[in-house]
C-alpha cells in the first residue's frame, strides 16, 4: 500500500502547492529574497525526505523501494520546476529560476537529511 507510507508526502506537497500558488506580491528587497531561497530549500528538503522515507517503507512497488532516492530527487525537482512555471499564470507571482534552483537544492538536501537520520544514526 504505497499511499499508506506517503500520506505525509502528499499532504506536504499540497501545502507547498497552496502556499506557492496563492496570489500576492512576491517581489521583495534583497534581504528577504535570500531568506526566500532558504525557505524554498527547507520546504523542498522536507518534501524530498518524506518521499524517500515513504518509498523506502513501502514494499508493494519494489522498483520505487530500490530507487527511492533517485525517484524522490527527480520528482521533487520536477515538482519545483512545475510550480515555478505555474506561477506565471498567477497574478502577483513570478517565474524565478533562482527559486527553481533552490527547490532542486532542497531535494538534494532532503537526501542528505535522510542519510544523516537513517544511515548514520
Amino acid at each position: 500500500m504505497i499511499l499508506r507510507y506517503n500520506t505525509f508526502t502528499i499532504i506536504w506537497a499540497i501545502v507547498i502547492l497552496i502556499l506557492t500558488l496563492t496570489t500576492g506580491n512576491t517581489r521583495a528587497n534583497m534581504d528577504i529574497a535570500m531568506i526566500d531561497k532558504l525557505v524554498h530549500t527547507f520546504v523542498f528538503s522536507i518534501l524530498s525526505l518524506l518521499m524517500i522515507i515513504g518509498l523506502k517503507k513501502q514494499h508493494d512497488q519494489m522498483f520505487l523501494n530500490f530507487n527511492a532516492i533517485t525517484v524522490s530527487i527527480s520528482a521533487v525537482s520536477l515538482y519545483g520546476v512545475a510550480i515555478e512555471c505555474l506561477q506565471i499564470l498567477i497574478p502577483g507571482r513570478f517565474f524565478e529560476w533562482q527559486d527553481m534552483l533552490a527547490n532542486t537544492v532542497g531535494a538534494v538536501v532532503g537526501f542528505g537529511l535522510f542519510l544523516l537520520i537513517y544511515k548514520l544514526g
